[in-house]
């Protein structure tokens, strides 16, 4: 918002496109681009996550989308707190739609100042945050025609139903691509 990005997100939205109580099939987003979303935050805060999109029980399709440099992280610079999930997309209950869209530079993370990972705004993320650029909870999204490209997580490394593309090299985190939880991909 402050024309300060990469530097700093946290002046951004947390959510740039939010669908909570979740649209049914008939609700279509086509051809936009996504981007700059999310911030640093908190355990206290309910909505720890998604800085693209914040999709709760939803059955919307997103087709001919880009959703970009979202950057997601829990806890603060000065402490340890949980990692935040799914920087471009967070997921929970449902089965929303991707066709043809891309998810490129997203990052999951948090803020301990403890060395720099590549591609991510914050220099001391290295730890924490699953699912780079979706972090899918009971959920079952359907990606169709979909590249994923740089995105990060805590580690970017594979682990169960993880896909992986990032280039972390922390600890603590799952799928720089995409991270699911519960459900089904």
């Amino acid at each position: 918002l402050n024309r300060n990005d990469p530097a700093s997100f946290t002046d951004n939205t947390y959510h740039v496109v939010t669908d909570d109580p979740g649209s049914d099939e008939t609700a279509i987003l086509d051809g936009f681009t996504v981007t700059g979303g999310g911030g640093v935050f908190y355990p206290t805060q309910p909505q720890l996550g998604g800085g693209g999109f914040w999709l709760i029980n939803s059955r919307a399709t997103i087709r001919n989308c880009t959703i970009s440099n979202h950057f997601v992280a829990g806890g603060s610079p000065f402490e340890a707190g949980p990692g935040a999930p799914g920087a471009g997309a967070y997921i929970a209950g449902g089965g929303p739609t991707f066709f043809q869209c891309t998810f490129v530079g997203n990052g999951a993370g948090n803020g301990i100042p403890s060395g720099c990972r590549t591609g991510s705004p914050y220099p001391g993320d290295r730890y924490g945050g699953s699912g780079g650029a979706v972090y899918s909870d009971a959920s079952e999204p359907r990606f169709i025609a979909c590249s994923f490209l740089n995105n990060t997580a805590g580690t970017g490394g594979p682990s169960t139903m993880c896909l992986s593309n990032g280039t972390g090299g922390g600890s603590g985190g799952s799928g720089g691509a995409v991270y699911a939880s519960a459900g089904r991909l």
